[in-house]
Parts: C-alpha cells; structure tokens; sequence
C-alpha cells in the first residue's frame, strides 16, 4: 500500500526495508571486496619477497658451487703440475751449436759423428791419431746441444785419458750448466770408470738436484766408490725419502761402495719393506757393515 500525494510516491515501509537492506548489502560486498583487494596484494607481496629470497638462496649456492669447483680445479692443478726445482735456479742447459763449436769441415764431421750412438770409440782412435789436436774441440763439445754429443764427448776424454786442467775446467763448467739428468748420469759413469778423482768435488755439488733416480743412484755410486764421505748424510736422505723400491736397491748398491756403520740405522728400517728384494739388499749390506 502507498500514498500518492501531490504528484509523489511514498513507499511502504516494507518497501523502505528492502532498500535498507540492498544497501547494506552492497556495502557489504564493497567492503569484502576491499578486503580481497588487500588479503589479494599482501599475498602478492609476500610471493615477490619469496622469490626474492630464492633467488638470493639459490645464487648463494651456485656462487659456493662454483667456489668449490675452482678450489678443486686448481687443487687438480698442483697435482698435475711438475714439481720446481728447490735448490736454487735451474741449470742454463748446455746448448751450443755445432756452428758454434766447429771452425772447419773437418770439425763438424767429427762433431755429426758424435750424434750417432756407440761412435766414441771410433772418435777417440782419431784423436789418437792426430796426437791429441782434436781434444779442444771434444771438450768444446761438452757444451754441444745435442746429449749424445755431450755424453759422448766425455767418454772420449776418459778412453784418451786426458784428465789435464783444460779438460777439468770445461767439464766442471758442463756439469755445471747441465740440465739433463740422463747426461748426468752417464758422465757420473764416465768419471767412475776413469777414476776421475778431480771431478767428485762438482759431481756432488749438482747430486742435490738431481731428480731422475737412476741418474742420483749413478752419482751416489761415484760419490761412495770415492770415498766422499761428506755425501754420505746426502745419499742416506735420498734412501730415506724415496719411495721407489729399485731407487732403494740402486742407492743400496752405491752405499756398497762405502759401508758405513751410519748407514746401518737406515738399512735397518728396509728389513719390514714391502718389496723383498730391498729387503734382501738391506740385509746383506747390514751384515758387511757388522764384519768391518
């Protein structure tokens, strides 16, 4: 039921309820609305904070992954990486050329000669021949390039048995700036076979650099069948610290040449090695040690 009065409507009250009611209603859903909006954007924000932490996290750990890979790489590094040299600075090399040594045809026949293996007996008849005109230019071949020229070279010297001041100075500056542990080694042969006394002096000087095994053991054995008693403690190091069974037998071998009661403490701990043979080394060197 309404009332019509001059010309306006008026609702009834139950007309006036529902329209209290729609806007109730609708300020109900005004406010929800809002609230979603903002329940909406706080949901938001903490997603963006997340995935900023993740990512922060995550190149955390790839930053410590790779840190961890780098360490490893240049641990692999050192392992690969030849040892440098701890007893000073390298030796120069000996590294003339035969254009270097030779002043004439003739010269560098001979000096080609010396780069074919077993030539220095032939070699050493020549310089017989010719009365000993051609040693300075052996000598000079100490410092030739070419290692089977140096070596070579000295084992002339020592088959023409010229162990004169000349020859001892070019070889003690050979030895000097040699490089090459195999040269070594073979001249360390050289100079026991000759019994060049004059030449231990520099033999021990360059044994602490040695590295090649086989050519340490040769100078050890010179050293001892020498009687350079002042290498003894050098050589029992090298006994000591290497961990090559025929390294042990080959330095055994070399302090054969000199028993030495100081040895004996060394040898003594060999007797429980692993290898029998160094075992057996050990031993028989120990019982010639209890004889003197």
């Amino acid at each position: 039921m309404y009332v019509k009065e001059e010309g306006m409507n008026w609702m009834t009250t139950g007309g006036l309820v529902l329209l209290l009611i729609a806007s109730i209603g609708c300020t109900r859903d005004d406010e929800m609305a809002q609230k979603f909006a903002s329940s909406n954007q706080a949901h938001e924000e903490k997603e963006a904070e997340e995935t900023v932490k993740n990512k922060a996290e995550t190149a955390k750990v790839m930053e410590e992954m790779e840190a961890a890979r780098q360490k490893e790489l240049a641990a692999a590094k050192a392992q690969a990486a030849p040892e440098e040299e701890d007893d000073g600075e390298k030796p120069e090399g000996n590294s003339k050329t035969t254009a270097e040594l030779a002043s004439n045809d003739n010269e560098k026949a001979l000096l080609a000669q010396l780069e074919t293996s077993d030539q220095f007996r032939p070699v050493a008849k020549l310089v017989k021949a010719n009365k000993g005109a051609l040693l300075p230019l052996i000598r000079k071949a100490l410092r030739h390039e070419i290692p089977n020229v140096r070596a070579q070279a000295a084992r002339v010297l020592v088959i023409r048995k010229d162990m004169s001041k000349a020859t001892v100075k070019a070889w003690t500056e050979a030895i000097v700036a040699e490089a090459d542990d195999d040269v070594l080694g073979l001249w360390a042969k050289d100079i026991q076979y000759g019994k060049t006394k004059a030449m231990v002096p520099i033999l021990y000087q360059v044994f602490g650099r040695v590295k090649d095994m086989g050519a340490k053991a040769n100078i050890a054995e010179v050293l001892m069948e020498m009687k350079h008693e002042a290498a003894l403690p050098d050589v029992l190091a090298v006994l000591d610290a290497t961990d090559d069974p025929m390294g042990k037998v080959f330095l055994i071998s070399a302090l054969r040449r000199m028993p030495h009661a100081d040895s004996k403490p060394h040898l003594e701990k060999l007797l429980d090695h692993e290898k029998e043979l160094v075992r057996v080394k050990a031993q028989e060197l120990i019982d010639i040690i209890d004889k003197l």
